[in-house]
C-alpha cells in the first residue's frame, strides 16, 4: 500500500525500524570502506599509461574524498552516547558534573592537608580513575580525565569562589 500525497507522488509505505539509523550508517560506511579498497586494488592493476593524464588527479581526489569521510565519520561517531543504539544525548557533555567532582574531592584532601592546599593532579587523576571505578559499578557516566591546564583554571575559580 503505497500512500499518495497532494502532488500525487506515490510513497513507499513506511518500514518498520527493525535496525538502528547508526548501524545502518555503520553498515554503510564499512561497505563503502570495502568498495573503495576493491576500486584502489583494481586501479592499481591498470597500467599507469593506460589512464588519460587528466583523469589520474580526478581519480585521486575521489578516493581521497571517500576515504576522508570515513575517517571523519569514525572520528565524529563517538561524539553523542549511545544505549542499545538509540543516541542518548548529542554534542559533548558538559564539564559541570567534572567539576563538581573535583571540588568535592578537593576539599577531602583540604580536610586532611590544610585548607590552602590543592590536591596535586597527577593525585587528582588516580582520585577520578578511582572514582570511575565505583560510577561504573552504579552504572553511572564516567568523569573526563581533566587535562593540567583545565585543572589549573579551575583551581582558579574555586579559589575565586571561596572568597
Amino acid at each position: 500500500m503505497s500512500q499518495i500525497y497532494k502532488s500525487g507522488k506515490k510513497t513507499a509505505p513506511k518500514k518498520s525500524k527493525e535496525v538502528a539509523t547508526i548501524d545502518i550508517s555503520d553498515a554503510f560506511v564499512n561497505q563503502l570502506e570495502a568498495h573503495l579498497n576493491e576500486f584502489l586494488d583494481g586501479l592499481n592493476n591498470i597500467p599507469k599509461n593506460q589512464i588519460p593524464p587528466k583523469l589520474k588527479p580526478l581519480i585521486d581526489q575521489i578516493g581521497f574524498d571517500v576515504l576522508h569521510f570515513i575517517r571523519q565519520y569514525r572520528m565524529t561517531q563517538n561524539s553523542f552516547t549511545q544505549k542499545n543504539g538509540v543516541i542518548q544525548k548529542k554534542g559533548n557533555k558538559s564539564f559541570d558534573e567534572d567539576y563538581f567532582a573535583v571540588q568535592l574531592l578537593n576539599k577531602q584532601y583540604k580536610k586532611e592537608h590544610g585548607a590552602s592546599k590543592f590536591m596535586p593532579h597527577k593525585l587528582l587523576l588516580k582520585s577520578i580513575e578511582e572514582l570511575n571505578k565505583k560510577r561504573q559499578e552504579e552504572g553511572k557516566a564516567l568523569l573526563r580525565e581533566i587535562s593540567i591546564r583545565t585543572y589549573d583554571s579551575w583551581k582558579k575559580r574555586m579559589k575565586s569562589d571561596s572568597q
